[in-house]
């Protein structure tokens, strides 16, 4: 552990706030001062899932996005909604100390979140860190509602 979280965890997932949540659209997004989250229902491959599209701003002429697609069951995981992993996790699990994880999506140790995947903990790492707080939990929920 690092002081704030795993060691694969950056420290301004602290910052990261439900910024708009759509029940209606199926959109959430999740921002913070360097970084941000949007997550869209979507169907690909005849599953119904959720686009999960991240960009990290290290400063205003250097940027990385990405986004990849999650099962329902994923998301929830990855949220800290269920303590499944995905199918290849394990490994992620071992080697870094998680709770939950599924490769090239996320990994996740109790309310330690980082999407695609763990990085170093420290500035420029491409991935996004999200302490889940009962709002974020409660607004990931709530997509899956009606």
């Amino acid at each position: 552990m690092a002081m704030f979280g795993p060691k694969w965890w950056h420290h301004h997932g602290i910052k990261m706030r439900v910024e708009k949540l759509s029940q209606a659209n199926k959109l959430l997004i999740i921002t913070g001062s360097a970084a941000s989250i949007r997550i869209t229902s979507r169907t690909m491959r005849n599953d119904d899932g959720w686009y999960v599209k991240w960009e990290v701003s290290f400063d205003r002429d250097c940027k990385v996005n990405g986004q990849v697609w999650m099962a329902t069951d994923n998301l929830r995981a990855a949220f800290g909604l269920s303590e499944n992993s995905g199918k290849f996790g394990q490994w992620l699990i071992d080697r870094f100390g998680a709770d939950s994880a599924e490769q090239g999506m996320y990994i996740r140790y109790k309310d330690y979140l980082n999407i695609p995947c763990p990085g170093t903990g420290h500035d420029g790492d491409p991935n996004v860190s999200i302490l889940l707080d009962d709002k974020i939990k409660e607004a990931v929920s709530k997509l899956f509602e009606g």
